[in-house]
């Protein structure tokens, strides 16, 4: 059995005698082997101890939570017996599947793994490429269930690397993290000429048997309010993810220049100049957000600007998620769709970008996840700035979503 409790090892030693120990209430969790997501940290007076994104991440949340989680690791098939039948609390970082969410209830993200297709040639085609996958893996099972040829399993992510180089298979399904660590250590020769095709983010929950909510139906809620300051940056972009989006955004906004004039919208839009009015307005907008329209909302929805911006998003077919201009004040002027906020002002796409003297300065989110869905975004803002050494007349904000940016040409 493989044990963990509270967050640090001398404190696992003394809590794991007793569930009491640390004056919080127990909850029993399986996962299974998946470094760097899920490893074994070490053997201490034989219990053994495991550590890893994920786990940080699930302890983190729990102990926030007011909980002590005791993580096990075993088989995926195990712990889904054992999850279904109540034999356990809880299961985290598994495959996701319709049939499994249909039945069990789970948290937001605890982790979030991106899938790519490696090889040693730009050009593979994954659905006629002998396809090598860790054996039991999530990337494994999702093959199957979206009827994927596997070619060849092996026990390892090690052996995965080693049988590309060798070129026994065409194409490794892995996560980017894992192949990351896996080429900084390689000795492989053609370790420098791995491209990568992205396949698809895949979000990992903390799934909880029937039982235990049934018994505890706020733990999921309590576990979901600390989960995002505990994730740190397990939700960034890499170097060339970041590099792709900078790309893409840039076509967009300067296709949207060319069909919109952005610093006519500005003028058009309605502006307060009392700080003091714009959080009043601010208050009403938000409150009635997820219900209705304001006033203000309505009369800025019927703008040009705005239908213009609705009509960009409907041609993207997905891409685009939403747009949004502001003033120099960070209040909505422009936007394809209800935002949540009418004042933008103290949020870091308007505090980084107020004072921006290029028309290229960029912001760019954090990953966010939209459980409603299942899709995973970011926004990247952009200064709308009329002529030289002029402070920005406001922000131009472009809700883009991740999955499909990435779909794109494999790179080196």
């Amino acid at each position: 059995m493989i044990r963990t409790c509270c967050s640090h090892l001398f404190a696992l030693l003394a809590c794991v005698a007793t569930a009491t120990a640390c004056g919080q209430e127990r909850v029993s969790l399986y996962t299974f082997l998946a470094p760097p997501y899920q490893e074994l940290n070490g053997v201490i007076g034989g219990v053994q101890f495991i550590s890893g994104l994920t786990v940080n991440t699930v302890i983190c949340a729990t102990e926030k939570a007011g909980w002590e989680p005791y993580i096990s690791l075993v088989p995926q098939s195990r712990a889904m017996y054992a999850l279904r039948n109540s034999a356990i609390d809880g299961y985290f970082a598994g495959h996701s599947t319709p049939e499994l969410n249909r039945t069990l209830t789970h948290s937001n993200p605890v982790a979030l793994e991106k899938w790519y297709f490696y090889s040693l040639k730009p050009d593979i085609n994954p659905s006629r490429a002998r396809i090598g996958v860790v054996n039991g893996s999530n990337e494994h099972l999702w093959l199957e269930d979206n009827g994927y040829d596997v070619f060849l399993t092996v026990s390892s992510a090690t052996q995965l690397l080693a049988l590309l180089g060798r070129q026994r298979i065409d194409t490794a399904l892995m996560d980017s993290r894992v192949m990351q660590s896996l080429l900084a250590q390689s000795s492989e020769p053609n370790k420098e000429q791995i491209y990568r095709r992205f396949l698809r983010y895949t979000p990992l929950y903390l799934y909880v048997s029937p039982d235990f909510n049934r018994r505890h139906p706020d733990f999921l809620d309590r576990f979901n309010t600390y989960l995002t300051d505990c994730l740190n940056s397990q939700f960034a972009l890499d170097e060339e993810e970041r590099a792709t989006l900078v790309a893409l955004a840039r076509e967009l906004r300067d296709t949207l220049v060319a069909e919109t004039d952005l610093l006519n919208a500005i003028l058009s839009g309605p502006r307060m100049e009392s700080l003091a009015g714009i959080l009043k307005a601010d208050s009403l907008w938000q409150a009635l957000a997820t219900k209705e329209e304001t006033e203000l909302a309505r009369q800025i929805t019927q703008l040009p600007a705005s239908g213009q911006f609705a009509r960009f998003v409907s041609r993207h077919r997905g891409l685009i998620t939403e747009i949004m201009l502001t003033n120099d004040m960070g209040t909505v002027v422009a936007m394809s769709q209800l935002t949540s906020d009418y004042w933008q002002g103290d949020e870091p796409k308007f505090r980084e970008l107020a004072g921006a003297e290029s028309a290229d300065a960029m912001y760019i989110s954090p990953i966010r996840y939209d459980q409603s869905t299942g899709h995973f975004q970011v926004t990247v803002s952009v200064p709308v700035i009329s002529g030289a050494n002029s402070n920005p007349k406001g922000i131009l904000v472009l809700g883009i979503d991740i999955g499909r940016a990435l779909e794109r040409q494999p790179t080196p």
